[in-house]
């Protein structure tokens, strides 16, 4: 039996979505806006989904691992950053936290776990022996879903940061774009 490096990337894409679904979840439902640091994590995440859509699409190619294991490193960084910033016994951390760690030590450990995937992945050399192209209306059923709804958790993100951020700098107390509705008192 051979492995479907393709559906393997639709997996991949699952648990991105997965994780993005679970920030706009703290998020939009528990009004816990994202600082920028959170933001950039979220690019990465989506970085490495990009990285996951090419080769479902365009076939298996090191140039999109290479892309993947870019932004998991990026988005480690980022996400050690931020650990860095609360790592005092007294500091309260940001956000809240699940099952003992907050979002960025999550992100920092998927990163770091995307990252050997992805190596260990790369090493693996019948996957190189994909066909090339193939358009999505012609994907399993299971890939369609995956790449429409990351494509779609992207765009919505990227609402949500204009909504929050605008043109501006990014802060954590209230959407940018909500001050052009204030009515005067």
């Amino acid at each position: 039996m051979t492995l479907d490096f393709r559906m393997v990337n639709s997996l991949g894409l699952l648990a991105i979505a997965v994780i993005q679904v679970s920030a706009l979840v703290v998020q939009l439902g528990m009004g816990e806006l994202p600082c920028t640091l959170c933001l950039l994590q979220r690019l990465a995440f989506f970085g490495v989904g990009l990285g996951l859509m090419l080769n479902v699409l365009y076939g298996i190619k090191t140039r999109h691992y290479a892309i993947i294991g870019t932004m998991a490193v990026f988005g480690a960084a980022i996400s050690m950053r931020q650990i860095l910033l609360h790592i005092l016994p007294s500091d309260p951390g940001f956000a809240i936290a699940v099952d003992g760690f907050h979002f960025y030590t999550w992100a920092f450990i998927f990163f770091v776990c995307i990252l050997l995937i992805c190596l260990w992945v790369m090493a693996n050399g019948t996957q190189y022996s994909d066909t090339g192209f193939i358009a999505l209306r012609h994907q399993p059923l299971f890939n369609k879903v995956t790449v429409s709804t990351v494509g779609a958790l992207l765009l919505f993100d990227g609402l949500l940061v204009f909504a929050q951020c605008g043109i501006d700098e990014c802060h954590t107390f209230h959407y940018w774009i909500l001050q052009f509705f204030k009515t005067s008192a």
